[in-house]
């Protein structure tokens, strides 16, 4: 996307690549290792999508795309390389059927249709849940989160139409459900229905910093004003304000709950605030030195880490398995829970995602507006 203004920053961050590659490593690690940091890895995903989805609506209202373009390229990005995963999915499980192994596959035809649709989230509405994951529908766990980022994709459509009256009236919609979406949360902290109000805030987050940095001018720019310079500020305020509200709320609940006996987790919403916050009062912080972290030696793999973070996150869960079976052949059972044996399995799954984009997602990258117009 082109930069707007040459008096706000430009849209294109390239920090959020190498960011959006290490949460996607964070993800594989915690289902490879045990080690409890994906939900905070989801966290800084829901913000990077609010920044992204709100430039990409901003594109949309410039370029005059409508809510039927904008949904269209967002459906083109998604579905097919979702629905690809979803056939190699069926296809792991019927080799393990053949292999003797039980047969996962006898889903009821509603719940592939919800698998097929990304609505697993209407289970949850008669039968909420602690924490998204335990949705009995879901053929893979990590697909949880997708249904709430088709639901923002919604959401933000239906800005897209505001936006054609006002960018300002759209941009007041998403912080009054911001609002909503924190007054949720503290009604509600201990289960969720699916609805995409429940995990508004860590988007709108995202959704505020592309605000502060490419929409409205930076504090010196000349078409800076009053008006301007103090909503800038009063986006600082509100992340600092809110990192501090839920970093006490967390400290008042005693901190992150403990796992369950069977190693499944529980949400906690002040936890999840705390760090989407602190990931968006970076993003603020840091952008000025975007060109010279892009420079670094270790951003470069991290960037091509990110380039394929969607196919890995797709196919990554149910490919365990088969990673801890490749590791096993090559260090020995012995070896397989060691550091070694973890490195091996992640570097297996990230394999099987890079190929997995190169074929499946690859085809459906959307390419810039400018260049198509």
């Amino acid at each position: 996307m082109q930069e707007p203004s040459h008096e706000t920053y430009p849209v294109r961050y390239k920090l959020l690549d190498a960011l959006r590659g290490l949460a996607a490593l964070a993800v594989v690690i915690h289902h490879v290792a045990a080690v409890y940091i994906g939900g905070f890895a989801v966290m800084a995903f829901f913000v990077i999508s609010g920044y992204c989805i709100a430039a990409a609506s901003a594109s949309a209202r410039r370029h005059g795309l409508g809510i039927r373009g904008f949904l269209w390229r967002r459906v083109r990005r998604i579905f097919p390389p979702y629905l690809l995963a979803i056939a190699f999915w069926a296809a792991l499980r019927g080799v393990k059927i053949l292999t003797g192994g039980a047969n996962d596959l006898a889903r009821p035809w509603t719940e592939w249709l919800q698998n097929l649709t990304l609505t697993q989230w209407l289970t949850l509405l008669h039968n909420p849940q602690p924490y998204p994951p335990h949705n009995p529908t879901l053929f893979v766990g990590a697909f949880w989160s997708l249904c709430y980022e088709e639901q923002f994709y919604l959401v933000m459509g239906a800005m897209v139409v505001l936006a054609g009256l006002s960018a300002v009236v759209a941009r007041w919609a998403v912080v009054a459900l911001l609002l909503a979406g924190l007054a949720w949360n503290v009604a509600s902290p201990d289960r969720v229905f699916g609805l995409f109000i429940e995990y508004w805030a860590p988007f709108a987050c995202g959704c505020l910093v592309f605000y502060r940095l490419c929409e409205l001018p930076r504090s010196g720019a000349a078409s800076a004003t009053r008006a301007t310079r103090m909503a800038s500020r009063g986006i600082d305020v509100s992340l600092v304000v809110l990192a501090a509200a839920a970093g006490w709320w967390l400290y008042e609940r005693g901190g992150m709950p403990a796992p369950l006996p069977n190693g499944d987790e529980l949400r906690s919403v002040p936890a999840e605030l705390l760090v989407s916050s602190l990931v968006a009062i970076v993003l603020i912080v840091v952008r000025r030195w975007d060109a010279l972290i892009a420079s670094a030696l270790l951003f470069k793999p991290l960037r091509w880490l990110g380039a394929i973070t969607f196919s890995l996150y797709l196919v990554h869960q149910f490919n365990l398995q088969l990673a801890t079976k490749v590791t096993s052949k090559v260090l020995g059972a012995a070896n397989v829970e060691t550091i070694a044996g973890y490195t091996l399995r992640v570097c297996v799954l990230v394999a099987i995602g890079a190929v997995f984009w190169f074929c499946c997602e690859r085809p459906f990258l959307n390419k810039p507006l400018a260049a198509r117009a």
